[in-house]
């Protein structure tokens, strides 16, 4: 079997990377597609499914409940407005 190339980057540093990359994106309104970007990003460094799945849940999922239900507050009162 033939041995892996060493990566001139850590895995911390390559997680550092993504995360200055993709974080500054996810302050405009279309947050939910780059935090499963970020999301897939980080799985395929770490290449440790289970790992990653802890992560998302204890991470990424309640970021996204909080954006949906932001998202339908929002949606629901311009609804409202537009009825009156």
């Amino acid at each position: 079997m033939p041995k892996r190339r060493r990566s001139a980057y850590t895995e911390g540093q390559i997680n550092s990377l993504i995360d200055s990359v993709l974080h500054p994106l996810m302050k405009g309104e279309d947050k939910i597609p780059v935090m499963l970007l970020d999301f897939l990003a980080h799985s395929f460094v770490e290449q440790d499914p289970q790992k990653s799945s802890r992560k998302f849940v204890k991470y990424t999922l309640p970021k996204l409940v909080n954006e949906t239900h932001r998202r339908e507050g929002k949606r629901r009162r311009r609804l409202a407005r537009e009825k009156s």
